[in-house]
């Protein structure tokens, strides 16, 4: 009986010894996979900690400039604005001041059309006497002939001409000297120009 027991015992020990290292393979194997798994999850949550960190740089990068955009839209708004309203402005003035020329130039060939007319020459050759048309002064000839509102060419440039020569001499300047020579040698006014 006690050899049979022992046999048993002997049977029952080496497969519970069988068993047992086959669960200490398996365990080995099992906490090998999991550590392994473990270490993977490791690298992978700092990977996504490293994505997360870049991501929210991003992210305050990206908020700036759209701040910052904004910002410059609302400026270029602002500007847009006033530059609209300036143009606007300049525009009215600008019709302002062409409806003002037209009136002008039409008062301007109306007159034209009245002084050309042959009621005027008429009325001009009656009202001008002969011998008064020439604009001289009574003290040059003598006699008492009326002014003339007609310009005679070269007068006002003569006088501005003595008087700066007078002018030069009296003073000793060269300036006045080389002005009075342009006022001489000049063949037109300043209207002309």
């Amino acid at each position: 009986i006690l050899k049979d027991m022992y046999e048993t015992f002997a049977a029952d020990l080496e497969s519970a010894t069988q068993a047992e290292a086959t669960s200490n393979t398996n365990f080995e194997a099992f906490i090998a996979e999991k550590t392994a798994q473990l270490k993977a999850m490791e690298e992978e949550k700092a990977q996504k900690e490293g994505e997360k960190a870049d991501a929210e740089q991003q992210l305050a990068d990206t908020q700036a400039i759209y701040d910052d955009t904004a910002a410059q839209k609302e400026a270029d708004i602002v500007f847009f604005d006033e530059t609209k309203a300036a143009c606007q402005a300049k525009h009215d003035a600008w019709t302002l001041r062409s409806s003002l020329r037209d009136e002008e130039i039409e008062g301007m060939a109306k007159a034209l059309e009245i002084l050309t007319s042959d009621e005027a020459r008429e009325l001009f050759a009656s009202a001008i006497k002969a011998g008064k048309e020439t604009g001289m002064d009574s003290r040059d000839t003598g006699r008492d002939i009326a002014p003339s509102l007609i310009q005679l060419d070269g007068a006002p440039a003569a006088k501005a001409f003595a008087a700066l020569r007078a002018g030069a001499r009296k003073s000793h300047s060269y300036r006045l000297a080389a002005l009075a020579m342009e006022v001489k040698s000049s063949k037109v006014g300043h209207f002309e120009k």
